[in-house]
Protein backbone atom coordinates (compact mmCIF):
# COMPACT_ATOMS: atom_id res chain seq x y z
CA UNK A 1 0.00 0.00 0.00
CA UNK A 2 2.88 2.37 0.77
CA UNK A 3 4.43 1.73 -2.66
CA UNK A 4 1.05 2.29 -4.31
CA UNK A 5 0.75 5.68 -2.58
CA UNK A 6 4.29 6.63 -3.62
CA UNK A 7 3.45 5.67 -7.20
CA UNK A 8 0.34 7.84 -7.12
CA UNK A 9 2.34 10.75 -5.71
CA UNK A 10 4.84 10.31 -8.56
CA UNK A 11 1.94 10.40 -11.03
CA UNK A 12 0.61 13.58 -9.41
CA UNK A 13 4.08 15.16 -9.57
CA UNK A 14 4.26 14.22 -13.26
CA UNK A 15 0.84 15.80 -13.97
CA UNK A 16 1.90 18.99 -12.18
CA UNK A 17 5.12 19.17 -14.21
CA UNK A 18 3.09 18.81 -17.44
CA UNK A 19 0.65 21.52 -16.29
CA UNK A 20 -2.37 19.21 -16.24
CA UNK A 21 -5.40 20.70 -14.44
CA UNK A 22 -6.29 19.37 -10.97
CA UNK A 23 -9.65 17.86 -11.98
CA UNK A 24 -8.03 16.01 -14.88
CA UNK A 25 -5.29 14.78 -12.55
CA UNK A 26 -7.85 13.40 -10.08
CA UNK A 27 -9.68 11.57 -12.88
CA UNK A 28 -6.43 10.21 -14.32
CA UNK A 29 -5.29 8.92 -10.91
CA UNK A 30 -8.70 7.30 -10.35
CA UNK A 31 -8.59 5.60 -13.77
CA UNK A 32 -4.95 4.51 -13.49
CA UNK A 33 -5.10 3.11 -9.95
CA UNK A 34 -8.71 1.94 -9.63
CA UNK A 35 -9.78 0.82 -6.16
CA UNK A 36 -6.43 1.66 -4.52
CA UNK A 37 -6.61 5.34 -5.43
CA UNK A 38 -5.99 8.18 -3.00
CA UNK A 39 -9.00 10.25 -1.98
CA UNK A 40 -9.68 13.37 -4.07
CA UNK A 41 -8.74 15.49 -1.04
CA UNK A 42 -5.36 13.77 -0.75
CA UNK A 43 -4.73 14.17 -4.48
CA UNK A 44 -5.61 17.87 -4.14
CA UNK A 45 -3.26 18.28 -1.17
CA UNK A 46 -0.35 16.60 -2.99
CA UNK A 47 -1.13 18.52 -6.20
CA UNK A 48 -0.93 21.89 -4.43
CA UNK A 49 2.16 20.82 -2.49
CA UNK A 50 3.98 19.90 -5.72
CA UNK A 51 2.65 23.00 -7.49
CA UNK A 52 4.17 25.31 -4.85
CA UNK A 53 7.58 23.74 -5.38
CA UNK A 54 7.70 21.30 -2.47
CA UNK A 55 8.93 18.17 -4.23
CA UNK A 56 9.55 16.17 -1.05
CA UNK A 57 7.46 13.01 -0.63
CA UNK A 58 8.48 12.27 2.92
CA UNK A 59 7.76 14.97 5.45
CA UNK A 60 9.06 14.57 9.00
CA UNK A 61 6.56 12.97 11.33
CA UNK A 62 5.22 15.06 14.15
CA UNK A 63 4.95 13.82 17.68
CA UNK A 64 7.18 12.49 20.33
CA UNK A 65 9.59 9.65 19.56
CA UNK A 66 8.95 6.34 21.28
CA UNK A 67 11.08 5.41 24.29
CA UNK A 68 10.50 1.73 23.58
CA UNK A 69 13.61 1.03 21.55
CA UNK A 70 14.92 -2.47 20.95
CA UNK A 71 17.48 -2.01 23.72
CA UNK A 72 14.81 -0.94 26.24
CA UNK A 73 12.56 -3.86 25.25
CA UNK A 74 15.45 -6.30 25.69
CA UNK A 75 16.15 -4.85 29.15
CA UNK A 76 12.48 -5.15 30.12
CA UNK A 77 12.27 -8.73 28.90
CA UNK A 78 15.45 -9.67 30.77
CA UNK A 79 14.17 -8.05 33.97
CA UNK A 80 10.84 -9.89 33.74
CA UNK A 81 12.54 -13.22 33.04
CA UNK A 82 14.93 -12.69 35.96
CA UNK A 83 12.09 -11.76 38.33
CA UNK A 84 8.62 -12.80 37.11
CA UNK A 85 7.08 -11.40 40.32
CA UNK A 86 8.28 -7.84 39.65
CA UNK A 87 5.69 -5.10 39.94
CA UNK A 88 5.11 -2.66 37.10
CA UNK A 89 6.30 0.28 39.21
CA UNK A 90 9.51 -1.49 40.19
CA UNK A 91 10.11 -2.48 36.57
CA UNK A 92 9.57 1.09 35.36
CA UNK A 93 11.93 2.47 38.01
CA UNK A 94 14.57 -0.17 37.25
CA UNK A 95 14.54 0.53 33.48
CA UNK A 96 14.08 4.29 33.86
CA UNK A 97 10.83 4.76 31.92
CA UNK A 98 7.30 5.74 32.91
CA UNK A 99 4.80 3.30 34.38
CA UNK A 100 2.60 3.59 31.27
CA UNK A 101 5.47 2.88 28.89
CA UNK A 102 6.50 -0.14 30.95
CA UNK A 103 2.92 -1.43 30.96
CA UNK A 104 2.61 -0.96 27.18
CA UNK A 105 5.93 -2.72 26.58
CA UNK A 106 5.05 -5.73 28.72
CA UNK A 107 1.41 -6.19 27.70
CA UNK A 108 1.29 -5.01 24.09
CA UNK A 109 4.80 -5.40 22.68
CA UNK A 110 6.06 -8.42 24.63
CA UNK A 111 2.51 -9.85 24.92
CA UNK A 112 2.74 -10.96 28.54
CA UNK A 113 -0.02 -11.20 31.11
CA UNK A 114 0.09 -11.16 34.88
CA UNK A 115 -1.07 -14.51 36.22
CA UNK A 116 -1.70 -14.67 39.91
CA UNK A 117 1.69 -13.28 40.85
CA UNK A 118 4.02 -13.58 37.88
CA UNK A 119 4.36 -12.49 34.29
CA UNK A 120 3.85 -15.22 31.69
CA UNK A 121 3.74 -15.14 27.88
CA UNK A 122 0.25 -14.50 26.54
CA UNK A 123 0.48 -17.15 23.82
CA UNK A 124 1.17 -20.40 25.62
CA UNK A 125 2.45 -23.11 23.33
CA UNK A 126 1.81 -26.79 23.83
CA UNK A 127 4.91 -28.94 23.92
CA UNK A 128 4.23 -32.45 25.22
CA UNK A 129 6.78 -33.91 27.56
CA UNK A 130 8.25 -37.32 27.01
CA UNK A 131 6.30 -38.81 29.95
CA UNK A 132 2.98 -37.53 28.58
CA UNK A 133 3.76 -39.02 25.18
CA UNK A 134 4.79 -42.35 26.72
CA UNK A 135 1.61 -42.47 28.83
CA UNK A 136 -0.57 -41.85 25.77
CA UNK A 137 1.19 -44.52 23.77
CA UNK A 138 0.96 -47.02 26.65
CA UNK A 139 -2.80 -46.47 27.16
CA UNK A 140 -4.45 -45.97 23.75
CA UNK A 141 -7.85 -47.06 25.13
CA UNK A 142 -7.79 -44.16 27.57
CA UNK A 143 -7.86 -41.68 24.65
CA UNK A 144 -10.99 -43.18 23.05
CA UNK A 145 -14.31 -41.60 23.96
Amino acid sequence: MVNAKKGQRADIRFCVSLGVHLAVTIRAIRIAHGANTLSPRSVTRWYHRFQTGNQSDDLPCSGRPSVLTANVLNNIQAAVILNPNISMTALANQIGISHGSAHKAVTKTLRMKKRPARWVPHDLTFSPTSTETADCQANPLHLQT
